[in-house]
């Protein structure tokens, strides 16, 4: 089975060049979280989004007791690219089981933080594991 290794560099977006449109997604986004690590899901208004990112978009609840990310929407395109749809899902039924992990590390990153976080994953190589003949 092959095994998928990436890079990943997590930075303050301030720190950041971020596209304007982007950025203004990122403004938007710190208006309206207020103290918190999110907005409140009720003030957050994704017809202020520039309509072709929603797609892309995932937003996630966090359950404390137990620790627990539950997708409240999973964009079209995350469905496309996923082959499945995990809105009102549980991250730890995300496959395959790799990348469940490596999300999970992410939004734990965000958790402690408490504040915004960019990622930037890149693939590094596909590392062939043994296999049983």
């Amino acid at each position: 089975m092959d095994a998928i290794e990436y890079q990943e560099d997590i930075s303050n977006p301030s720190d950041v060049e971020l596209s304007p449109e982007i950025a203004a997604v990122f403004a938007y986004w710190q208006s309206l979280r207020v103290g918190l690590v999110a907005p409140v899901w009720r003030e957050f208004d994704f017809f202020a989004l520039p309509p072709h990112l929603i797609p892309w978009c995932a937003v996630v609840n966090v359950s404390y007791d137990p620790m627990e990310f539950i997708y409240r929407f999973f964009g079209s395109n995350r469905v496309r690219i996923q082959r499945a749809d995990y809105t009102k899902r549980r991250l730890s039924e995300v496959t395959p089981d790799y990348l469940a992990k490596k999300v999970a590390g992410d939004y734990m990153v965000l958790v402690e933080a408490f504040e915004p976080k960019f990622f930037r994953t890149t693939r590094k190589s596909t590392v062939n594991s043994a296999r049983n003949l």
